[in-house]
Order: structure tokens, then sequence, then C-alpha cells
């Protein structure tokens, strides 16, 4: 299987100087989109600062964007590595959020496993996944181990979104930042890997947001009736934005995202279709009633995917979901009663 961590040179390039130093920091925090490799590479990074091997791997000679086989920055062979592969390192603790978060709970264990030292390798690794969803209790329970981490300590969260993190333990770690992927590498991860047309891994990847894991998933059923859903405007047109609001501010993340995906796509999917037929609006030789109505169906398409696009920033940046949606709602009302 290709490595997910295709097109991260920068981070790739940070976590090997890293390792080639042999100077290894108490906390880690990996930024960037889920499902752009980001998981792989905390991983990969953990077992370089377990492996007990006599000469550990390194990413020097690859080639830039080399998606053959899965990159390795550990030897791959000692008893510590064998133990990733297998999954029962005992010393390597991975904690994911139980629900919606991650409970203080998991705090108290990494503070538990923090005071015995390591079993196998030098150090032990504690890896966070989707740090941003720690609750209070948790990421001040965190904090406390960060102020005063015992020396044979790591710490790798992964988020991606450290506007959700409180600053005070954003600021005890090195951060490392991971890009989204580009959408030919998506792509063709969709159609080697998963057998997708080109027809429909180009379609996907462009509405992928850089992430491998957002592009499978438009391969779902679920992820299939957002590509072609398009009753969402109908309800928009006709119904209050308020109460829009109401219903879809209460939804969980995931669904928020998915009904942001569903407008997303809807509004470029016109733009497409606008680009493929020719008619954008360019011609400035007359003023025609269609070249007039072009030009306004180009701009409220553009306005319209803008919206979207604000929305996810605002509730990225931890905005009122109610709040959010009301403007989303009302600017989109106004954008689509005005087509007609």
């Amino acid at each position: 299987m290709k490595s997910l961590a295709v097109g991260q040179e920068v981070a790739i390039k940070i976590l090997n100087s890293i390792i080639a130093s042999g100077r290894i920091a108490h906390a880690y925090l990996f930024k960037g989109p889920k499902g752009c490799g980001i998981e792989e590479c905390a991983l990969e990074f953990s077992k370089a600062i377990l492996c007990i091997g006599d000469e550990k791997g390194t990413l020097a000679d690859l080639a830039p964007m080399r998606t053959d086989t899965a990159f390795s920055l550990s030897c791959g062979a000692c008893p510590s590595c064998r133990a990733i592969s297998l999954n029962n390192h005992p010393d390597l603790f991975i904690f994911e959020k139980e629900g919606a978060s991650i409970k203080i709970k998991s705090s108290h264990e990494m503070l538990k496993e923090s005071l015995t030292r390591p079993y196998l390798s030098e150090r032990k690794v504690f890896i966070i996944n989707e740090a941003e969803n720690m609750t209070p209790e948790a990421a001040n329970a965190l904090l406390k181990l960060l102020e005063e981490p015992p020396s044979y300590i790591t710490f790798i969260l992964i988020t991606s979104n450290d506007l959700m993190i409180p600053s005070t333990i954003v600021s005890r770690c090195q951060v490392i930042p991971f890009s989204p992927l580009p959408a030919h590498v998506i792509a063709q991860f969709l159609e080697e890997e998963h057998g997708v047309s080109k027809e429909d891994s180009l379609l996907i990847s462009a509405f992928s947001n850089g992430s491998i894991e957002r592009a499978l998933w438009f391969t779902t059923d679920d992820g299939k009736d957002v590509l072609s859903n398009r009753s969402i405007l109908d309800e928009i047109r006709t119904s209050s934005p308020v109460e829009l609001a109401l219903r879809y501010s209460k939804q969980s993340a995931d669904e928020k995202g998915k009904v942001l995906s569903t407008l997303e796509i809807c509004f470029a999917q016109e733009l497409f279709s606008q680009a493929e037929t020719g008619n954008t609006g360019a011609d400035t030789s007359g003023f025609s009633p269609g070249v007039c109505e072009d030009r306004h169906l180009l701009a409220s398409s553009i306005e319209g995917l803008n919206t979207v696009i604000r929305t996810r920033e605002r509730l990225s940046a931890n905005t009122n979901p109610f709040l959010a949606f009301c403007a989303l709602f009302l600017n989109l009302k106004r954008i689509l009663n005005y087509q007609i």
C-alpha cells in the first residue's frame, strides 16, 4: 500500500533531522488536516524514538513525493520495532476520544504510566489523537505533566485545529506542520488503491480538502449521496434561516461538516458546469440578457461558495455554531432567491 505521507516533505525533513540529532523533546504538536499522512508519520516517529537497533533508517535518500512504499525512520528489525508493528509495545500508548471527547480518565492513565520507567525502550511515548477534543479537565491534567515531565517521556499531540487546544499546552510543544495533500496525489491514490474511475477520482479529490480520509468518505454511500444531493438548496430557498440554523447547529461536528461539504459541492459543481459550457460571462462586447444572466449566475455561485468556506473557517475558530449557521443560511437564502 502506498504511503499516506506523500507530499509531506517539510514535515518529514523535520522529523528526520530530529531523529538524526538524537535530541528528542518532551512534546510535539503534529498540526494538519485529517488523513494527510499525519497519523502515519506520528506512529513512525514514535517507532524511531523507541527504536533500540544499531542503525536507524533515514529519509535522506527518499525522492520527493515517493509513493511506492511507506517511509521508515527506524531500523524496523529490533524487538522494539517489531513490537510496534504487532501493536503490543509496552512503552507506546495511543489515546483516542471516547464518544465526542478525550476525558480526564485518559490523562489519569498518562499520569500513572509516566510514574514508571520504560520497560523495553529508553523512553515512553504517548500519542494523543484529535487532541483538540480534550475536555478542560483532561487538558489541565496534561498541562501539569508537560510542565514537569519525567526525562524519559515524549508526548505527540495530533490535531487538525490547534486553536481549540489551550495555548499553554501549545507553547510547550514543538510544532510540526503538515500540509493538505495535492489533489492529483489524492486522485492517483483513489484510482490505484481503491479502483475509483478517473472521472470520479478527479471530482472527489477536488472536494477532499487535501485529506485522504475525506476523499475515502466520498466513496461511501453517504458520500455519494452528498455528491449528488442538491435538495438542500431548495430547503434553504423555502425555509426559515433561523429554523435551519437551530436544527443544523445541534448536530455533531461530523454532520456539520457533511452539510458544509454538500453546499460546497453544489456551488462548485455549478461553477464547473459553467466552465464546461463556456458560460463564464467573460464576453464584454455587448450587454445581451444572456450574457448578463451568465455573469450573475457565475458571481452568485462564487459568492455562495465563499460564504460556505467562511462558515467552515468560523466553526474551526470555535465560533458559536448557531450564529455561524444563521449567517450562512441568511446569506445563502439571499443569494439563491436572487438567482431565480
